[in-house]
């Protein structure tokens, strides 16, 4: 009668062992569903954020582009542009109504790519530099525009440095993103803060470590 006791008991033992064994196996089995479920999801959100990315900075490069053509064409066909270049005084009717016309038509395109972006005409015969649109450039940023616009001109490195390419100029401890478009004696130019051009993208949530910078194409992240 003990021995069969003693037979029991062991079973239980051998029970125990194997509930154990069991509930061992499947604690590490939810880790590691948990880990790949992690994974997955961080993928999938990279993944989301990158194509995010691409679809903004595809819809910047298609602006950029835009808006380089359509300055050259105004400058090269443009009647008002005309008028304005080769009226001697400014306070002309003429040029003044020139000067409207552009405004008009400029700030009907600002609408189209928002109140953030910046256009202006540079007459370097007479040394204006008038917004064709609405700005947003506080008055010591225009200064410090008109005069490296100026040096620029007198220097002649525009088409060295800015034709048909966007790049980065500081204007009054601000980061702006600008192109020039030159033709004779007259620039088309138009820029943006580059705070506001990747606004969007720090928009999106990336994590507590995560951040937007803007880099020279030149630099590597």
């Amino acid at each position: 009668m003990s021995k069969t006791v003693k037979n029991k008991m062991y079973s239980i033992k051998h029970y125990v062992k194997m509930l154990l064994l069991i509930s061992f196996i499947t604690l590490i089995l939810d880790l590691i569903i948990s880990f790949a479920s992690i994974t997955l999801v961080q993928q999938q959100s990279a993944r989301y954020l990158q194509d995010a990315a691409d679809l903004y900075i595809n819809r910047i490069n298609n602006n950029f582009s835009y808006l380089n053509h359509f300055m050259g064409w105004t400058l090269a066909n443009d009647e008002d542009v005309e008028v304005m270049t080769s009226t001697v005084d400014s306070n002309d009717a003429d040029f003044i109504k020139a000067q409207r016309n552009l405004y008009k038509r400029f700030s009907e395109l600002q609408k189209s790519f928002g109140r953030e972006y910046n256009f202006f005409i540079y007459l370097r015969n007479k040394n204006f530099l008038l917004n064709s649109a609405p700005m947003n450039l506080s008055f010591p940023e225009y200064q410090a525009l008109k005069k490296q616009i100026t040096d620029y001109a007198e220097e002649k490195i525009i088409y060295e440095k800015f034709y048909s390419q966007w790049t980065t100029i500081d204007l009054h401890n601000r980061y702006y993103i600008i192109n020039i478009v030159p033709y004779y004696d007259s620039y088309m130019i138009s820029l943006i803060s580059a705070d506001d051009l990747i606004r969007p993208l720090r928009e999106i949530n990336l994590g507590g470590n995560g951040f937007v910078s803007l880099m020279n194409e030149k630099e590597k992240g």
